[in-house]
């Protein structure tokens, strides 16, 4: 999450909004409240507490954890599984 709090401040003011959606693969409440405290995330990040139960796991077809995806403004899911670089090339593209 280190690093994508980098991205996430380097895009707050793109002339395109950029935002994180994170989805938890939990299953403890006050464990998954917590981390979200301690890591002092500035997105949303939800969780269903289903753990590998969640059914966003087969809804987006996640093979592995983390995973990431890049939707844009419309909707449609533009990358699966980027970092670094290519990550934030990618949202230069979609933040122009």
């Amino acid at each position: 999450n280190a690093e994508l709090k980098e991205v996430y401040k380097k895009y707050a003011d793109a002339p395109v909004a950029f935002e994180v959606y994170q989805v938890a693969i939990d299953t403890s409440k006050p464990l998954w409240i917590s981390a979200v405290q301690e890591q002092q995330l500035p997105w949303v990040s939800v969780s269903d507490l289903r753990g590998r139960a969640s059914s966003s796991l087969g809804l987006y077809n996640v093979q592995k954890l983390p995973s990431n995806f890049l939707i844009d403004k419309e909707g449609n899911i533009v990358g699966k599984d980027i970092y670094g670089k290519s990550l934030e090339q990618k949202i230069d593209e979609l933040t122009r």
